[in-house]
């Protein structure tokens, strides 16, 4: 179970217990991965603040208020640094990033959590994660093939469609143990 610094600890404990007792009552690994960030998108960040440096450099041009090269250099430096250094811009530039691109880096980074995954489980044991984004505002549960023929689809969009309603009311903690329970539904409903 991987959480960020996004519970506390007496909240991570909960969880924690949660996705324990989950898993110990359907006999499948349950998993809880919550990420504040699925990636530090330091490409985009970079190629933004160079475009928002560029069009202060041409509008202080065009305005005759400035005509040196060193100082364009020096704004375009200015404003690159502090995009990189200032958590707080880098999260307004990683915000104005197209959604299709954030959730596809968070589907990505799911992936890769899952599959680190299903490297400790053993073979053919049942595998349920839940890989929740906060920057991207990504939920998505991902689980083994066993689990194809024993829980619905609809399932599992469902328990996606109750965290997110639970997180925009409640807050991380309860949607985050309200998904755990229900999952450990959906594999006990199913159970074969």
């Amino acid at each position: 179970m991987v959480i960020g610094k996004s519970l506390s600890t007496e909240d991570q404990n909960l969880v924690h217990t949660a996705v324990q007792k989950a898993g110990a009552s359907t006999g499948a690994e349950v998993n809880v991965t919550i990420v504040p960030a699925s990636g530090t998108y330091i490409g985009y960040v970079f190629a933004d603040a160079f475009l928002l440096s560029s069009l202060i450099d041409l509008i202080l041009w065009h305005e005759n208020y400035a005509q040196d090269f060193p100082l364009f250099l020096l704004i375009q430096i200015a404003v690159i640094a502090a995009a990189v250094l200032l958590p707080w811009i880098r999260r307004l530039f990683i915000r104005l990033l197209p959604k299709h691109v954030r959730h596809h880096q968070a589907a990505k980074s799911a992936g890769l959590e899952y599959l680190h995954l299903m490297h400790h489980v053993p073979a053919g044991k049942p595998v349920v994660m839940l890989y929740v984004s906060l920057a991207e505002r990504y939920v998505h549960v991902m689980h083994s093939r066993a689990l194809r023929d024993r829980v619905d689809n609809s399932a599992w969009l469902d328990i996606v469609t109750r965290f997110t309603e639970t997180m925009k009311k409640t807050g991380l903690k309860e949607a985050s143990l309200q998904a755990v329970g229900n999952i450990e539904a959906a594999l006990l409903s199913k159970k074969a």
